[in-house]
């Protein structure tokens, strides 16, 4: 239904992700984005092993939070520890903290290389991306604040969209 969604709704900003499951049943609870008051998360990659982890990391996600889980992927269980970790007052040091958490975990687990991800986050005025690999090597991140400038890293995309701004992840 989204093409005739796409007719009757209009806005500045949005969110559009097609993400690939890589361990959790598929699902809606399971789908991005992942929503808090007027935060929003998308993740593509994943905690190696997960099934190893999740049990030690859900004690990490506050009571304030915990509630707010109702699927079973790793990207749920990434949201809502950095939401605990102040992602509300300043995202990088909250990401960067839940990502520690992780690789912590998994190491006690004998797990390395635990985190590969992609997130893209936004309180509905401001959008921040991060791209990280636990080994070190990392895909590119590609951001572009304007259509122009859109169209000078990809030609082929000029004039199939209209005027707003794109933050575009791969």
């Amino acid at each position: 239904n989204l093409a005739d969604l796409a007719l009757h709704i209009e806005s500045p900003f949005f969110f559009a992700h097609v993400p690939a499951t890589s361990q959790a049943t598929i699902h809606e609870t399971s789908c991005h984005p992942f929503k808090y008051k007027q935060w929003m998360f998308v993740h593509n990659g994943q905690i190696a092993e997960f099934y190893k982890l999740h049990r030690d990391l859900l004690p990490n996600v506050d009571s304030v939070y915990f509630n707010n889980i109702e699927g079973t992927t790793d990207s749920e269980i990434m949201f809502y520890p950095a939401l605990t970790y102040g992602l509300e007052k300043d995202v990088p040091a909250a990401i960067w903290k839940m990502v520690n958490v992780v690789e912590t975990t998994a190491k006690k687990h004998g797990t390395d290389a635990a985190v590969w991800m992609t997130l893209c986050i936004s309180d509905g005025n401001n959008l921040w991306g991060f791209c990280y690999n636990s080994d070190g090597r990392c895909p590119t991140l590609y951001i572009s604040p304007t259509i122009e400038d859109l169209n000078i890293v990809n030609p082929d995309i000029n004039g199939r969209f209209g005027e707003f701004s794109v933050c575009l992840i791969s």
